[in-house]
């Protein structure tokens, strides 16, 4: 047959005769290929006059099961009798959203375009749907993802730190989360440390510090604690972390409170330096007039044995003028505490300072066959006292000199780096006692047998004031004293 009489045929019998097999036919191939779901029912009774194979293979019903019956596959019944009045005020109903169930009892989402037809003179409802479950899916879990990939951010984003500890299949509690400015600085993101424990992590002293705490959250308790990480005192919450109403590990966070701790031990050591002044300043005058008095007592005492012949009283008399000496040397300093800081400063080159110094240093070295080396770059000048300086250059080399035996070096250093100007003081001595070294700043703490404790001290608040700093290490091998100070605008 060729296609002029093809197409004549095909006109007579569909148009014409309308030829009720063929309509069959292609209406059901039509359905078929479709990957919609389609259905027809009759408008009151909800009886299925027709579905097509989609709709059996995502409900799992048998197509007697359906065709010919009234069936109810809606999870929401109320969906029906909304969509009831809308299709009698409509006519049509356009992607409205609704939840059918299969024959496993399994939920379905589907999207539904519904029309009143006419067949037979009956009323119907032509449905043709969509299931948009695994879309949904899809899209709570690229949302779920989303959201996930947010928080992380929001997390990193954070100054502080937040984590989360979680029990492996081993029993064995590792992170599973760290985030924040402080992990990241630290380099204890997730990423660095995902699955590792805490004392994989952390040296033994600080898993003691912090084990406790784990344990009380892992009982369900919540606890907080302070702790030093790496130079960084963090103060750190911990709670149970619930899954299921059951506790699966711990959550907690933590904030940089280093800087605080720092204005806090400032403030003390403020308020502590202000009562001592205040104390020391009363102390020396009322030791001083009587000081004086006994002073020249002694003297006068010195001169009657000198006229009397008396060696032995002259020995007393000078051992006694000797710690009188001391006395008034440790009154002075005592009132230095309390002297008016209003100083100006002015320029200073510290090589020169340094040079200057050098002649002082040799005549107490040279007794103990200590030599003075010098070591030193050109640097800026710094903003200072040179007479005040001079005294804490000279209070630091007198300790090396007198902590050393004979034969040893002190030796003097200047150097800058990053806008500052550094002064070293290193000695060769047996260094100071571990106990002590991070007390050298007490008042009136002194290992030495004739020493009052008050040079450090001093020390420290000279160059505090010259908005410098100093730092003091010791080992078997010698002990080293670093000041720093900003350089002089140029």
């Amino acid at each position: 047959m060729d296609q002029a009489s093809l197409l004549r045929s095909f006109e007579l019998e569909f148009r014409v005769a309308k030829n009720p097999a063929l309509f069959e036919s292609l209406l059901h191939r039509i359905f078929t290929l479709s990957s919609e779901i389609i259905s027809i029912t009759t408008f009151e009774e909800g009886l299925c006059l027709y579905a097509n194979d989609a709709f059996f293979e995502v409900v799992g019903f048998r197509r007697e099961d359906i065709i010919g019956r009234t069936f109810d596959l809606w999870a929401n019944p109320s969906d029906r009798k909304e969509l009831v009045l809308m299709l009698k005020e409509r006519g049509t109903v356009r992607n409205f959203e609704s939840d059918f169930l299969d024959e496993a009892g399994n939920i379905h989402h589907a999207l539904l375009n519904l029309q009143c037809v006419e067949i037979l003179g009956v009323q119907c409802i032509l449905t043709v749907a969509r299931d948009i479950t695994k879309d949904r899916v899809q899209m709570k879990e690229s949302l779920h993802i989303e959201l996930l990939d947010d928080l992380r951010q929001a997390l990193k984003s954070l100054p502080n730190l937040v984590f989360r500890l979680e029990k492996d299949e081993n029993g064995m509690l590792v992170y599973t989360l760290s985030e924040g400015k402080i992990a990241e600085a630290m380099g204890l993101t997730t990423e660095a440390i995902y699955g590792r424990t805490v004392p994989e992590l952390f040296p033994p002293e600080i898993y003691a510090v912090a084990e406790p705490h784990i344990r009380r959250a892992l009982n369900g308790e919540h606890t907080e604690f302070e702790i030093e990480v790496g130079g960084v005192v963090l103060h750190k919450l911990m709670s149970p972390y619930y899954e299921n109403d059951r506790i699966k590990g711990v959550v907690g966070a933590a904030i940089d409170i280093t800087e605080k701790r720092k204005l806090e031990t400032l403030l003390q050591r403020s308020e502590m330096s202000s009562v001592l002044g205040q104390l020391a300043a009363g102390a020396a005058h009322e030791i001083r007039n009587p000081l004086t008095a006994i002073k020249g007592f002694v003297q006068l005492a010195g001169e009657l044995f000198d006229r009397s012949g008396n060696a032995k009283g002259r020995e007393y008399i000078d051992m006694a003028m000797a710690e009188l000496s001391r006395v008034n040397g440790l009154v002075t300093e005592m009132l230095w505490l309390r002297k008016p800081k209003e100083i100006r400063y002015e320029p200073v080159s510290v090589p020169k300072l340094l040079q200057e110094m050098v002649p002082l240093l040799h005549v107490e070295a040279n007794i103990k066959s200590i030599q003075v080396l010098l070591h030193m770059e050109d640097v800026p000048d710094i903003m200072a006292k040179s007479d005040l300086l001079k005294q804490v250059v000279l209070n630091l080399c007198k300790n090396g000199i007198e902590a050393m035996n004979e034969g040893g070096s002190l030796h003097l250093s200047s150097w800058s780096a990053g806008g500052k100007v550094f002064v070293g003081i290193r000695d060769t001595g047996p260094g100071i006692p571990a106990e002590l070294q991070g007390q050298l700043f007490t008042p009136f703490l002194t290992t030495k047998p004739t020493g009052n404790g008050l040079g450090l001290f001093i020390c420290k608040q000279i160059v505090q004031d010259m908005n410098g700093d100093i730092q003091i290490e010791s080992s078997p091998q010698g002990t080293a004293a670093t000041l720093s100070f900003p350089a002089a605008p140029a």
